[in-house]
This record gives structure tokens, C-alpha cells and sequence, in this order.
């Protein structure tokens, strides 16, 4: 499993959840997809750096 994190300036983490649960993708593949759409559909400002992590199951 996988998990989109954001860095911004100060060091700061950000977390993605949807409906109450961490955003979490099955494979590299479509974490990096992720990243793909919320950087065309300009979603994040630009301080923002997108990091794909593993997640233990």
C-alpha cells in the first residue's frame, strides 16, 4: 500500500483523506497518478512537494 504525502515550507506534513479515512492506493502506479491529476487540475499551491510513501499493511 501506498500514501500520497505533501511537504510544504517550515517543514509542515500534510495527510490526504477522503471521507474520514487516509487516502491510500493499492500500487506505486496509481499514487503517482494521483499526484499526476492534482497537479494539472492545479489543486495544491505550488510550495507544495507530493512524496509517495509506503505504508505497512
Amino acid at each position: 500500500m501506498y500514501k500520497v504525502t505533501g511537504l510544504v515550507k517550515g517543514g509542515i506534513r500534510v495527510e490526504f483523506y477522503q471521507d474520514n479515512k487516509e487516502l491510500l492506493f493499492d500500487t506505486y502506479d496509481e499514487a503517482a497518478a494521483f499526484i499526476e491529476k492534482t497537479k494539472q487540475e492545479n489543486t495544491l499551491p505550488d510550495n507544495y512537494q507530493l512524496l509517495i510513501e509506503e505504508v505497512a499493511r
